[in-house]
This record gives C-alpha cells, sequence and structure tokens, in this order.
C-alpha cells in the first residue's frame, strides 16, 4: 500500500485541478510565495500565497495542515501549493492555529487534543471562510475555490465544504467526516 501513496496522493491532486480549472495555459511558479494577512472575526492570519503563473483568471486551492500545525511538514505542503501553481491554480498555505492552539494540540493527551479540537472546529472553519471570501474578492480568482485538507485539516476541510457553498472541491487525506455540532 506505501508503495501506491505518491500516486494516489497525484491522482487526487489532478482530480482537484480537473474540478477547478478548465484548460488554460500554465507555467512553473517562479516565484516565492507572497506573505498576505488576511483579517478575519478572531484573528489576523498570515497566509503564504502561491500564485499560478497564469495571466488571466485562475482558481484557488487552500491548504489545510494536520493536527502537528503547518511548521513540521512546511515542505511537503509547499510541494502541494508548487504542484498546483505549476497547474495554473493558485495554491494557499492556511496556518490556521494560533499560539494557544499549537500549544493544546501539541499536548499528549489525545482526549484533551480531541475535545480542543471538536471545540474550535467552527472557529477554524470561519477563518477558512475568511480566507475564501478574501481569495474571492481577487481581481484574477475564476469563481472556484477547492479545499485540500489533511488529517484534521481533512476534517476542518469537510466542515468548512459543508458550511461554504462557494467551496468547488474538497480533497482529504487522511481524515473522516467530523460530527454534527
Amino acid at each position: 500500500m506505501a508503495k501506491w501513496l505518491p500516486i494516489v496522493r497525484q491522482a487526487c491532486i489532478a482530480a482537484l485541478a480537473l474540478v477547478c480549472a478548465r484548460a488554460m495555459p500554465t507555467h512553473a511558479a517562479e516565484t516565492a510565495p507572497q506573505e498576505l494577512t488576511v483579517s478575519a472575526a478572531d484573528a489576523s492570519l498570515v497566509i503564504k500565497l502561491f500564485a499560478a503563473r497564469h495571466e488571466g483568471k485562475r482558481p484557488a486551492v487552500i491548504i489545510l495542515h494536520g493536527g502537528q500545525g503547518l511548521e513540521k511538514f512546511y515542505a511537503a505542503y509547499s510541494r502541494y501549493a508548487e504542484a498546483l501553481s505549476a497547474l495554473g491554480i493558485d495554491a494557499v498555505l492556511l496556518p490556521y492555529y494560533d499560539e494557544v492552539d499549537r500549544r493544546i494540540m501539541a499536548s499528549a493527551d489525545r482526549s484533551i487534543r480531541q475535545s480542543y479540537f471538536a471545540e474550535h472546529l467552527p472557529i477554524w472553519s470561519a477563518r477558512v471562510r475568511e480566507v475564501a471570501s478574501y481569495l474571492a474578492r481577487r481581481q484574477d480568482w475564476s469563481g472556484k475555490t477547492g479545499l485540500l485538507g489533511f488529517s484534521n485539516g481533512g476534517f476542518l476541510a469537510v466542515a468548512s465544504a459543508a458550511s461554504d457553498p462557494e467551496i468547488s472541491a474538497l480533497v482529504v487525506f487522511y481524515a473522516g467526516s467530523p460530527a454534527p455540532p
């Protein structure tokens, strides 16, 4: 099974690209990601935008990290963002945890992490919707937004897509469906 995982991942990225994008000429991203600040109701979020090198309107994908935060696997998340950007899709890395979230989600006590996650899922989902709304206001947005979530970010992606009719595509790795509130 492990040898198939990279193939499955690439297939999911390709599926996400097909749902979000129309046929368009693409070019590999040649610039570093932009750091942008998005104001949410409860926080200022510093996102990394990997803009596609494509003239005109482009879809966007918001990448949601797992329970260990964005930093631990930043290189892997960046590779996904770069791959999407090379396909003509703007990709955003969204660190939806704040400092308190990172500390509590690093707890060795699983029940504390699970309880905190369930309690904060609506807050984080609102942050995802704020970033999606920010992307929708950009002049180069095509009208399509997807979510790519890993583990806890996968649960968050499902919850966010379920509460936002503007989300056009959803790819989830290592997660499931969160319990309704």
